[in-house]
């Protein structure tokens, strides 16, 4: 239940953050707090922080390199492109424990950046 509550506040957080910056709209930061919480509770540290490297890399690469005046606002539809699939995998993990879960949901992360 701890790792619950943790994946939640620090999903939360950098959610927040990321909507207070205009690099998620509502529904996207409500996307990535559940799959951010869901993350968290079930591959723990390693896999948010590779989830975690996914996004600021994504968001910097994104400032970086797009000529537009507005940063791009992901949507729900958006964060669960490019998270649900990690979001099962690391359940699968958490389930199984076969560390090929840990290298595929590596691999997901690694296709969405």
């Amino acid at each position: 239940m701890t790792n619950v509550v943790m994946g939640f506040t620090f999903a939360f957080i950098i959610s927040g953050v990321a909507y207070a910056r205009h690099s998620l709209r509502r529904s996207g930061a409500i996307a990535a707090v559940i799959i951010g919480t869901i993350i968290y509770a079930t591959g723990g540290v390693l896999m948010m922080s590779m989830l975690l490297t996914f996004f600021i890399s994504s968001n910097v690469i994104g400032r970086l390199f797009h000529i537009q005046k507005e940063p791009a606002q992901r949507s729900a539809k958006q964060v669960l492109a490019n998270g649900l699939v990690a979001t099962v995998l690391a359940v699968l993990y958490y389930a199984t424990n076969d560390t090929q879960y840990l290298l595929l949901f590596g691999v997901s992360v690694a296709a969405s950046t």
